[in-house]
């Protein structure tokens, strides 16, 4: 009821249903949370430590191969609560390309768990301290460079590893991997400014759109997001202008359009790639049967929200159940209980399992008991949905909106329309329990898309970029010194260009 009367407030008098909802996030703790999550997140990154440095200056000193030219991967790994660090770790697990992965040591302990558990499964791939990445690219001839990146505060570090690699002058062997399109959450915050200098930053970096930015005069941070989404302005640009950087990957061909559109430069390279999809043993699960229980178990997994479809997806649990089917809900997101005790009328009645932020493991537990996963999206940002990877390397059935990235996993999904309703979803339950999903689609997709097949589709495209853009490697006869005594490798000839 609340929630119904709030709905309408928002259509009447915008302004008051703002106020209303800033309230409710105060009185609920939801603000109090955000500022816990912001704390742990600056503070933990920011801690000092020399160990994982000082380790990565050893490795760096005793490198020995002048022939070894690898690839530095820049990207979070675990500990770090972010779908994106169990992915990059994942990827290059057992890889036979020289690899180093650049990461922040957010927590001595797991930098050197996960610098040893690579190394007993490549003798290809290193794991280094972020810190180093400058000491690193004047001694080691990288062919490439690739620094992941996603809309969160994971991330921040990743604009001082980009300011490192412009002074450098290597942004033209730099690629930019997004797992989402639109990073305007990661920049505002980066930035450190008001919503009104932020959306004058935009207006100056997207001056070449001709976007009309005259009547945005937005309350908060989130407002001023909402206002240039509905621009089409995402944020790829941004880096472009600042740090020169014109390769960038993506993870879908929804999202290579959405980047496309929003870079606005022809001179810009956006190449796709796919997100690999992980096996049980890579989860730390087994294969399961579907319908373990007594009762058809449908799960949702993100933040909840209007964004997700979360109330649609909990109408139709309500419909099931008028139907007589006996229905169990499994939920987990951050902020997953306070959004449902604030929205008690959609869950009334339902017997739901709700989890918030979870460790890897346990939220690959939770994953594993549905039966059938409902993964919806109210509109396509072109982000990478890693719980609808993860639900397929479980083998789940798994019923999606027909848009963005969603539509291109094919027969190995059930699709439904983008608006819905609860009754549409509900039958598409009661489908999939009468024919669920052919195994064999599933695994075949599944095989065509793990960490090795991404391994080989990302060799591909820096390989056919290296070639595509002549001269950027080797162009150099003299090199600057490299940087860290006693280095045995050779200086990046990148350097020498701006010598």
């Amino acid at each position: 009821m609340l929630h119904a009367a709030y709905r309408i407030l928002k259509r009447v008098s915008p302004s008051s249903a703002y106020l209303i909802s800033e309230w409710n996030s105060t009185l609920t703790g939801q603000r109090e949370a955000r500022l816990q999550q912001w704390m742990e997140t600056y503070f933990t990154q920011s801690r000092p430590s020399h160990l994982p440095f000082a380790h990565t200056i050893a490795q760096l000193s005793d490198t020995q191969s002048t022939d070894r030219k690898p690839i530095a991967f820049v990207s979070v790994l675990p500990p770090s609560e972010t779908g994106i660090a169990g992915y990059s770790f994942r990827s290059w697990q057992g890889s036979t390309d020289d690899v180093d992965i650049f990461c922040p040591a957010v927590d001595d302990d797991w930098f050197f768990a996960n610098s040893k558990a690579m190394e007993r499964s490549s003798d290809r791939v290193r794991v280094l301290d972020v810190r180093a990445l400058a000491a690193a690219l004047t001694c080691i001839p990288y062919r490439a460079i690739v620094v992941v990146v996603g809309n969160s505060p994971h991330h921040m570090y990743a604009f001082d590893v980009l300011k490192k690699i412009s002074a450098l002058n290597l942004a033209s062997i730099t690629h930019l991997y997004l797992h989402d399109i639109c990073l305007l959450s990661l920049i505002h915050d980066a930035l450190g400014v008001g919503s009104g200098e932020f959306i004058r930053v935009m207006q100056e970096t997207y001056a070449c759109r001709a976007v009309d930015f005259r009547t945005l005069a937005p309350r908060d941070k989130w407002a001023a997001i909402e206002a240039l989404v509905d621009k089409t302005v995402f944020g790829p640009r941004f880096f472009l202008e600042r740090f020169g950087v014109r390769s960038f990957l993506v993870n879908s061909d929804s999202a290579r359009r959405l980047c496309a559109a929003d870079l606005g430069d022809k001179n810009a390279r956006i190449s796709r790639v796919f997100l690999p999809i992980p096996s049980p043993s890579e989860l730390g699960a087994c294969d399961q049967p579907l319908r373990s229980s007594d009762r058809v178990v449908i799960g949702t997994f993100g933040v909840p929200g209007e964004e997700k479809r979360t109330p649609v997806v909990l109408a139709a649990a309500q419909e099931l159940k008028r139907r007589g089917i006996p229905i169990r809900v499994v939920l987990s997101g951050y902020g997953c209980r306070r959004w449902l005790a604030v929205h008690g009328d959609a869950s009334a009645g339902l017997d739901i399992e709700a989890e918030d932020s979870l460790s890897q493991p346990d939220f690959t537990r939770l994953m594993a008991k549905a039966d059938i996963a409902i993964q919806l999206r109210a509109r396509n940002l072109g982000e990478s949905s890693g719980a609808v990877a993860e639900l397929l390397g479980l083998r789940r059935n798994i019923i999606v909106s027909d848009i963005g990235s969603f539509k291109e996993y094919g027969a190995c999904v059930h699709t439904i329309p983008v608006n819905a309703g609860a009754s549409t979803v509900a039958e598409a339950v009661v489908a999939l329990l009468k024919a669920p999903i052919p195994a064999s689609a599933i695994s075949e997709f599944v095989a065509a898309h793990d960490s090795r097949a991404f391994r080989e589709r990302l060799s591909e495209v820096l390989s056919a970029d290296r070639v595509n853009s002549p001269g950027r490697e080797d162009s150099a006869s003299h090199a600057p010194k490299c940087a860290v005594q006693g280095c045995r490798g050779f200086a990046n000839p990148q350097l020498a260009l701006s010598a």
